[in-house]
């Protein structure tokens, strides 16, 4: 399906506010691994849900070009400390382009291990609610921080 070229337009411009969001983020280093990243179709424009893990955080982004719209991302960041694993979430909303969530581990030294990213838009009569997106390891019993 060929996209018009305003939904080019809002899309490239997710793209650039999903950029300046990591950036003010503070995240000045690459991800420890790989983005993880699902898409779909909302009342036939894309969505887009990522996370991103780092050696202090996770990042979720969830982008939808449309506006009257309601975008939620939460980020969460597993690490593991002494001896036992750790979580701590963000969750952030937004009307229109990119939600990005920080996740920020809390204790100085703990080693980040995996992300999970809870993605949702609202568009009118339309919803692409609660997709996960997962990188690294998860574990089961975490304790939150």
């Amino acid at each position: 399906m060929k996209l018009p070229e305003r939904t080019k337009m809002f899309m490239r411009k997710a793209a650039t506010f999903t950029a300046l969001g990591v950036m003010l983020a503070g995240v000045n280093a690459a991800p420890v691994n790989a983005a993880s990243s699902v898409s779909g179709s909302l009342g036939g424009f894309q969505c887009r849900g990522t996370i991103a893990t780092y050696s202090d955080k996770a990042i979720a982004n969830t982008s939808f070009a449309r506006g009257n719209s309601v975008i939620k991302a939460e980020g969460r960041v597993y690490y593991w400390s002494g001896k036992k694993y750790y979580w701590k979430r963000s969750t952030v909303t937004v009307s229109c382009g990119t939600a990005s969530a920080v996740a920020k581990k809390k204790r100085g030294g703990a080693e980040v291990v995996g992300g999970k990213g809870i993605h949702s838009v609202s568009f009118g009569a339309y919803s692409w609610g609660n997709v996960i997106t997962t990188i690294g390891n998860l574990p089961s019993n975490p304790v939150s921080d």
